[in-house]
């Protein structure tokens, strides 16, 4: 109840414990994808880029909005 967890990756645990894991899910496989093919276009000479990807949270037990001030 004072203390909110959040995790990475979302990972099936986080459905089984109680209270639930709130987590953050990122795209793994478009991550690892476009890691690749962004090595790979340096390997040919071309430039780093910067991708931005979007992210989940997840809410669960593990979290809640802070006590309000008794006022």
């Amino acid at each position: 109840e004072d203390l909110t967890v959040v995790a990475f990756d979302d990972i099936e645990m986080s459905r089984l414990i109680r209270p639930g894991l709130t987590t953050v899910h990122q795209p793994s496989f478009k991550k690892g994808y476009e890691a690749g093919r962004v090595l790979l276009g340096m390997l040919e000479g071309g430039q780093a880029e910067q991708i931005v990807m979007s992210a989940e949270l997840t809410l669960r037990g593990s979290s809640a909005p802070p006590p309000g001030d008794g006022n």
